[in-house]
């Protein structure tokens, strides 16, 4: 009998609410480090908690606690699976059972996360206006901003981790890579070609250079190597930005043919009265047929051009 007067009550308060709808009802509270927070939620509706992150995001993790699973449900949860990969929680009332079970339910949520610790006291109610929708919870004091950032340079942190972690990954494939050609050229009996070449080069800003072209060492006609140095005779530190070099055929050519791809190990400046010896390296098998050979270097101090 119990029971059955708990429904008839239940059936005329819905009707009730039905003549009166649910209004959306906002309410906004400062985040802070304690929050306590008190709902009355109508039966087979729901309020919404926004905080200002996604709660996965944070550290310490999301932590929820719901004293009361029969009467109240947590983001439509089952067995206590509560999704936190977005920014709320909602909450929702079930209708009392049959029995009269969870009529005058009573419940708690507890939520801990980034440092916050929220705890919302829940009761049933029938009474449409003592609903509230949505409880947004914002970022305005000066301890959760500080909070915030910290967060961020903990999120900075573990992608620079992450991005040097690839890295480190990246630089071992490439020495694998490099090794791999290196067994390779191992393979063939290399070919000399010596240059035993000088020549004075000025620059526009007048700095002067030497440069000494060595020779030529070709493995199987896979891989071409050419030796150069380069000495600063100048008063500046000049830098070396980029380099090209050309093929005549004949040496009545007006202009070269330019080796593609080409690969130079050199540093990237060179200081006064300095000598530094690099090489370059090239796949492109048209600098063994040649009359003439000429570098270009792009500097700070204008283009270095040499033939021989």
């Amino acid at each position: 009998m119990k029971g059955f007067l708990l429904l008839l009550i239940i059936a005329l308060s819905l009707n009730t609410m039905a003549l009166e709808p649910i209004k959306p009802k906002t309410k906004r509270y400062p985040l802070k480090e304690f929050n306590q927070l008190q709902l009355k939620v109508v039966p087979q509706q729901g309020t919404r908690i926004s905080f200002p992150f996604v709660l996965d995001d944070q550290t310490p993790g999301p932590q929820v606690s719901n004293t009361n699973p029969t009467a109240f449900v947590v983001n439509g949860s089952a067995n206590n699976q509560i999704n936190t990969a977005t920014n709320e929680l909602v909450i929702t009332a079930n209708l009392p059972n049959a029995d009269g079970a969870g009529g005058d339910a009573l419940g708690q949520v507890f939520v801990s996360v980034g440092g916050h610790q929220i705890t919302i006291s829940l009761s049933l109610t029938y009474d449409v206006r003592q609903h509230v929708t949505d409880v947004v919870y914002e970022a305005k004091d000066i301890k959760f901003t500080h909070l915030l950032e910290k967060m961020a340079q903990q999120q900075v942190q573990s992608i620079k981790e992450e991005y040097d972690l690839k890295l480190k990954e990246m630089q071992q494939q490439a020495k694998d890579e490099a090794l791999k050609y290196l067994t390779s050229i191992a393979i063939y009996k290399p070919e000399y070609t010596r240059f035993d070449s000088n020549r004075d080069v000025t620059l526009k800003n007048r700095d002067e250079f030497e440069l000494y072209f060595g020779e030529m060492v070709n493995y199987g006609n896979e891989y071409i190597i050419i030796d150069f140095e380069i000495e600063h005779e100048g008063l500046k530190t000049i830098g070396l930005e980029q380099y090209q070099l050309g093929v005549y055929k004949d040496k009545d050519e007006a202009a070269p043919q330019w080796v593609s791809p080409l690969h130079v190990n050199c540093a990237d400046r060179i200081l006064p009265n300095q000598s530094i010896r690099c090489a370059m390296l090239t796949t492109d098998t048209k600098v063994l047929d040649n009359k003439q050979l000429e570098l270009r270097v792009q500097t700070t101090g204008g283009e270095m051009v040499a033939k021989w």
